[in-house]
């Protein structure tokens, strides 16, 4: 692995051995670039040398940089009734409360408008309730090992 050149070298080895493990030898080979250290490890029984790796700073400096620029995006559709607590028309982003998945947030670009009522002023006791259609977002970061998610609603329905 310590070979890697590219992304999808990063992403085969992730499917075989998990992205927890490409998340540490992104620290290693992170603290090794960043302190400008070398390796120079043999794997010995008795004094027989079975195995070794050599590396310098910029096999570190590449396989860091690597791993760091490889990310796995997804997407999918996602249906879900919930309360929609806020919308920005300027900013275009929304918060929606879902019974099973708490507060998600995310950006439209046409799905909420001022006819909505959910954008009427607070003395009107909003939330309101709504069936939203959106497309969920994921995306896998192998250098920390997280997933960042996000929405983009594509429309709602009224809930009677």
């Amino acid at each position: 692995m310590a070979n890697a050149k590219t992304s999808a070298d990063v992403k085969d080895f992730a499917d075989i051995v998990g992205s927890a493990s490409i998340k540490a030898l992104y620290e290693w080979a992170n603290s090794h670039a960043s302190n400008r250290l070398g390796v120079d490890i043999q794997w010995r029984r008795e004094r027989v040398v079975r195995s070794s790796f050599f590396a310098e700073t910029p096999l570190f400096d590449d396989l860091s940089n690597i791993i760091n620029a490889t990310s796995d995006e997804t997407s999918e559709p996602f249906e879900a009734t919930g309360l929609i607590t806020a919308a920005d028309t300027t900013r275009k982003t929304f918060r929606m409360e879902l019974p099973d998945e708490g507060e998600i947030r995310g950006k439209f670009e046409d799905a909420i408008s001022q006819a909505h009522q959910v954008l009427l002023p607070k003395r009107y006791k909003l939330p309101k309730r709504y069936k939203a259609y959106m497309i969920k977002y994921s995306k896998r970061h192998y250098a920390i090992d997280k997933v960042q998610e996000w929405y983009v609603l594509l429309r709602l329905e009224d809930i009677a």
